[in-house]
């Protein structure tokens, strides 16, 4: 924001591809997702090659399962997975910006016990 106007936008996703999201024992692990973490079904995947998206907008949980296509969390003692963001400035013509503008590239991640 600058001057309570947006400058851009972000979206994240955690990577998928083998070996970049692995226990605490060096085991894949593959990213699964609901809309209703209390929910016991309805954990599954996302299209995407390399990512799974993460919404930004807590209307989803993530977790993750030790099989390919799973659907169901599996408890872990340790995930190491890779974000990936990609982030979009608006155009200058948009943005009435006469002065230097601070991008904290912060957010918010929420751990939910299952």
């Amino acid at each position: 924001m600058y001057n309570s106007k947006k400058i851009g936008a972000y979206s994240m996703g955690i990577k998928k591809d083998a070996g970049t999201l692995t226990n605490d024992e060096g085991e894949n692990l593959y990213p699964i997702f609901a809309r209703d973490a209390s929910a016991t079904s309805g954990w599954g995947t996302k299209a995407g090659t390399h990512y799974l998206q993460v919404v930004t907008d807590k209307s989803e949980t993530y977790s993750f399962t030790d099989v390919s296509g799973g659907d169901a969390p599996v408890a872990q003692k340790q995930v190491n997975f890779i974000v990936g963001i990609m982030a979009q400035i608006s155009p200058t013509n948009d943005l009435d910006i006469t002065d230097e503008a601070t991008l904290d590239g912060l957010t918010n991640v929420e751990l939910v016990y299952l």
